[in-house]
This record gives C-alpha cells, structure tokens and sequence, in this order.
C-alpha cells in the first residue's frame, strides 16, 4: 500500500540523465499536416455535436494529433485520424475516471458496451461521443483484432472503474505499481496497434514468441517511465500521486534525487534492451514468423521515440511558456505551473 504522499516545495530541482538513441528513430506522416488538420476538425465537431462540457479545454490539452504523425506514420490518413479521435477520446477518460467519482466508475463499467455500439440505454454527452469515435473506428480492424481491442478496452475499463482506495491497496511495491500501470497506461491496446504495422500479423493468431515478449516488456518499461519521469512536476503539484516517483519515495523510502536515478537507470536498460532485442530478432531472420515482426520492432521504436520527444516539448507537462530546444536536459527544476529544463 503506498504510504501517505512525499510533497516538495516549488524550485525543488532534480538530475536526470537519460538517453536519447531512439530520437534518431522518428520518422513524420508523408500526410502529416492534412491528418492533424482533419482530425482536429472532427473533434471539435463530435464534441460540440454531442454537447460535451469543457470541449474547447479538451481540444486545447489534446496534443495526440502532433505525437500520432510520428508515432505512427506507417498508417493511412483516414485510419491515423479515426486513431486519433479514439486516442483524445481514452485520454480524456481516463483525466475524468481516475478521480473516482460514482459516475464517471459507472461510465467506465459501460464503456466496451458503448465502443461495440451495443449499449441501449440513455448515454451523457461524453459517452455519446465516445460512441461516435469508436463507430468510425470500427472499420479498419479485422475481426479478430477488434475482439482483442475490445478486450484490451475492458481491462483497462475495470481498472477505470475500481475504487481509487482499492488500486492503491494493491500497489505493494515497485513491480506492483508497474503491474497496475501497465493496465492504466493502456499497454496492451498500444500493442495492437503495433501489431498492425505488419499485414503478416493482421491475422492475430501468431504466438509471441519469447524474444519478442521481453522486447515488448522493454517497451511498455520505457513508455511508462518517461511518462512517469516527465509529468511528475504537473502531476505532484496538482495531486495526482499515481506515479513510480512517488511510488519510490513513499513505498520504498527513496529521496526524490534517488528515485528519478532509479528511474532514469530503468529507461536506459529499458532502451538497451529494445535497440538489442530488436536487432536479435529481426536482423538475418530468415524464418517466416519472425519476418513477420520486423515492422512490428519498427513501429514500436517509432512510437517510442515520438513518444519520447512529445514528453520532452510538451506544454502540458512543463508550462504554456516551454520551449524545448531539441535535447535531452539534464536537469530539471519543478514548478507548479512550469517546469525549467537546464542542459549542463
């Protein structure tokens, strides 16, 4: 069980020192500007369409659009945006029922009904759109691979709808804490789409096979953490404690300086371990399962690293102010309404 939050005083500034290998992974959508433009379009419409509170605030902290024409530039524009409307949709929901209100628990424990377009009943504005999305979305999965998106849904759904009380209870230590975020962070449902990259794999009957499973578990390690490591200062000053920082400090009784090494010790093995799993797989196979893969390693790395540099620029996180200068600082200075990035 976590025990009670570690506070820090504003201009409490932290080392960091992570790598930055997978930056020179990214690549852009060749129809980048279109999909953004489309996709930003058919938000606001859904949102204004359907009536839901907040939805120009909503379109103000969605970035997806931005980190989607990187993270997944092997997709077609009308399937990436339908991505992104689903993606703006998760993202908010999860902002709306991790605070464990009765209503927004209820709306998770409905939300796989309304994404197959099965629930009957009355639905609230939000819920409505959620529907819509997820209607446009439908088309571009094979049925095999809905049914799992569905199920990746519902399992991050039921952490959505679980008394707050009861996850912290379970977060026991550090592996606890990554078990539950796994399933918060929507790992599985990121997975998928990865998968899709490859139309060898559309199928989804292959077996993973055991290499691939550890490169997948490096992955999800260096997703969570630099998401973890970056919206720490937004997160602790607004108090949302659900971090492996805090979960540091206050589970295993770390200085904050001690657990952002512990952390940023993880993403640099986490990264090893991809950039070295993947070339293991996937360089001189000759089987035809592990052909299958390759675009899957590379998706994944992509994704990473659009993922990585959306952390690092992101208003959100660091302050309406924040300028990245395009490298990895090393240290940062925390802030309630901004985070400073030193580079010496």
């Amino acid at each position: 069980m976590m025990g009670k939050p570690a506070l820090f005083p504003e201009g409490t500034t932290i080392a960091v020192s992570i790598p930055g290998g997978l930056l020179n992974r990214l690549e852009r959508h060749p129809e980048a500007e279109q999909a953004r433009a489309e996709y930003r379009h058919l938000l606001r419409d859904c949102l204004t369409r359907h009536g839901v509170e907040g939805a120009e605030s909503i379109m103000r902290k969605t970035t997806i659009g931005d980190t989607a024409t990187e993270a997944l530039p092997w997709m077609g524009r009308e399937e990436l945006v339908a991505t992104c409307l689903v993606g703006a949709m998760l993202l908010e929901a999860d902002d709306l029922w991790e605070r464990g209100e009765q209503a927004g628990r209820a709306d998770a424990r409905r939300c796989v009904e309304v994404a197959r377009g099965e629930y009957a009943g009355p639905l609230p504005p939000f819920m409505r759109a959620f529907a819509d999305v997820y209607a446009r979305y439908r088309p571009f999965w094979v049925a095999q691979g809905w049914e799992q998106a569905m199920t990746a849904l519902g399992r991050w759904s039921d952490l959505m709808a679980t008394d707050p009380q009861v996850i912290e209870e379970r977060i026991t230590d550090f592996e606890a804490y990554m078990a539950v975020r796994r399933i918060d962070f929507g790992f599985d449902t990121l997975d998928l789409l990865m998968r899709k990259s490859s139309s060898r794999l559309t199928p989804w009957e292959h077996p993973v096979p055991g290499t691939v499973s550890l490169f997948q578990d490096a992955c999800c390690e260096y997703a969570i953490l630099v998401n973890d490591l970056f919206s720490f200062p937004r997160e602790h000053f607004s108090g949302e404690f659900r971090n492996a920082l805090q979960v540091l400090v206050s589970v295993q009784e770390m200085s904050l300086q001690d657990a952002v090494d512990e952390v940023c010790r993880r993403i640099v093995t986490a990264e090893s371990n991809i950039l070295a799993l993947s070339r293991e797989n996937t360089e001189g196979s000759t089987g035809g399962d592990m052909r299958a893969w390759r675009a899957y390693h590379k998706s994944w790395m992509t994704f990473l690293a659009a993922g990585l540099r959306q952390h690092l620029r992101d208003v959100r996180y660091h302050g309406a102010d924040h300028v990245w200068r395009g490298e990895i600082p090393t240290r940062i200075t925390l802030y309630r309404d901004q985070s400073e990035f030193h580079y010496t």
